[in-house]
């Protein structure tokens, strides 16, 4: 299955952070693995596979790290967990 389109939200500091919505229902959040991409997930078969039937009972929304994927690359001189932390608002 294609990937949904991609979106974007901006974090205070400026950051772009990609993400994905798709389906209908309880909001899931599927949190980004370790290494993160959002486009090539669906394209690989099984996540692929996992993140359709998902999206086909949830609402679910699924986003890159920072710096990861096709979110903004590079990280502030100053960068700290504390800093990654973001409230996205969906439509």
């Amino acid at each position: 299955m294609d990937a949904p389109p991609v979106r974007y939200a901006k974090t205070a500091d400026g950051f772009g952070l990609a993400y994905i919505v798709r389906g209908q229902g309880i909001p899931f959040v599927f949190l980004p693995l370790a290494v993160n991409h959002v486009r090539l997930s669906w394209e690989i078969s099984s996540a692929g596979s996992w993140l359709t039937a998902a999206s086909e009972r949830f609402h679910l929304v699924h986003f890159d790290n920072r710096g990861q994927g096709l979110s903004t690359r590079g990280l502030c001189k100053d960068f700290r967990l504390a800093t990654t932390s973001v409230t996205l608002r969906l439509s």
